[in-house]
């Protein structure tokens, strides 16, 4: 059914998706229970939007990058607000969660930069919120700190055990958060806060613990958080750390150097994503896996050396490294994940050892500067290589140079067949 600018579902209880994304207003027709996933996704001119109270389902994405929203009116037969839902709504100032809301997804109001307040109903039964602070009911989970609120100081209540993924994600004004001895999870993304400089954990907390500003396990041996906004340009990870946590030194754009101990076994995703002054770094020899992402848009790093205890690379561990010029891929290493060194621009050759068995999608695309490809495998038809590995190279001017014996596999084969110039490496 379509009524010239939703498309409906043939009964008209669901409204799946709008028709012109450039409406400044949107009145959703009475009778329509079910708002679907993405429905309004990227109509950024939606000022104002009137739901119902047929309403009882907002999916998934249904708002997500409504960038002029500035207010809505969520009536009070909401029961499901999915994930993301809001997210991206940079105009939106405040919301009220009616008393009818059971379920609140996650990241459903990420990226609200001008966010100062959620408020929910007294009478809801699952949710509530303080100072415009989004809980559970019981207050034992901080869902949702809005992203503009006021204050440079937070000091989460001490009933909270639990606080949410996203729960502080780009909270602009807040420079300092203490947790309390009653929290025992922290989730995904929680501390992703522009003006961080230190996060304080009470000493008898018994699963976490805080080393002048910087948030550990209470054991001390996984650096889970450093503030974004911490002062000084060099951290040295204690040598007790065996594990760097997902998203550990996430956007932290002043560090230029880091020194890892070799008490160090596991560097998780993105756990140095977009440190963008970060210029050189040494990985130990205990170092056995580098996570998706793990050192990713760091745009200023010209060389790295992995050492030979690491088998693993994972999906975009290094893309976006645009000066990274050269990089020692040891014969240790038997999987190089999706898009691993997806536009190293700057890179100039590589060596790839006999050890590979998978070279992951996209994993060298955009490598414009190669001039040189050594790699070393003598059975290729057993490695697994994705044929886009080395889209957007130069196959006219790169070498591709290869074990003696095998010009015919390598000719033959149908993403190594794209070089023009295939020599016997001697």
């Amino acid at each position: 059914m379509n009524n010239g600018i939703y498309k409906l579902s043939d009964d008209g209880k669901t409204l799946l998706y709008v028709t012109d994304k450039n409406i400044s207003e949107a009145v959703i027709p009475d009778g329509v229970t079910h708002i679907e996933e993405n429905a309004f996704l990227w109509c950024e001119a939606l000022q104002s939007i009137d739901i119902p109270n047929s309403v009882t389902h907002i999916g998934n994405g249904a708002f997500q990058e409504c960038r002029e929203l500035q207010s809505i009116n969520i009536p009070n037969s909401v029961t499901h607000i999915g994930d993301r839902a809001f997210s991206g709504c940079d105009a939106l100032r405040s919301i009220d969660i009616p008393n009818s809301v059971t379920h609140i997804g996650n990241s459903t109001f990420s990226a609200c930069y001008k966010l100062q307040s959620i408020e929910v109903a007294e009478e809801n039964p699952y949710f509530t919120s303080i100072d415009g602070v989004l809980f559970n009911k019981d207050l034992t989970q901080i869902i949702r700190y809005p992203e503009a609120k006021n204050g440079n100081q937070y000091i989460i209540p001490d009933s909270v055990t639990h606080i949410g993924n996203d729960a502080f994600f780009k909270c602009e004004a807040i420079q300092n958060i203490n947790i309390p001895n009653s929290v025992t999870h922290i989730g995904n993304r929680a501390f992703w806060c522009q003006s961080l400089q230190s996060i304080e954990v009470a000493e008898d907390n018994q699963y976490f613990a805080s080393i002048d500003g910087v948030l550990f396990s209470k054991d001390l041996t996984q650096i889970i958080r450093y503030p974004r906004a911490k002062n000084g340009n060099q951290y040295t990870i204690p040598n007790s750390i065996t594990h760097i946590g997902d998203s550990a030194f996430y956007w932290c754009g002043a560090l230029q150097n880091i020194n890892i101990p070799n008490s160090v076994t596991h560097i998780g995703n993105e756990a140095f994503y977009w440190c963008v002054a970060l210029q050189s770094i040494d990985i130990p020899n205990s170092v056995t896996y580098i996570g998706n992402s793990a050192f990713s848009s760091c745009s200023s790093l010209q060389s790295i050396d992995i050492p030979n205890s690491v088998t693993h690379i994972g999906d975009k561990a290094f893309s976006y490294c645009k000066t990274l010029q050269s990089i020692e891929i040891p014969n240790s290493i038997t999987h190089i994940g999706d898009e691993a060194f997806y536009y190293c621009e700057a890179l100039q050759s590589i060596d790839i050892p006999d050890s590979v068995t998978h070279i992951g999608y996209e994993a060298f695309c955009g490598c414009e500067a190669l001039q040189s490809i050594h790699i070393r495998i003598t059975d290729i038809d057993s490695c697994c290589v994705k044929e886009s590995a080395f889209y957007d190279i130069d196959f006219d001017n790169c070498i591709l140079y290869i074990p003696s014996e095998t010009r015919w596999a390598y000719r033959h084969h149908p993403v190594f067949r794209s070089f023009k110039n295939i020599e016997i490496d001697g």
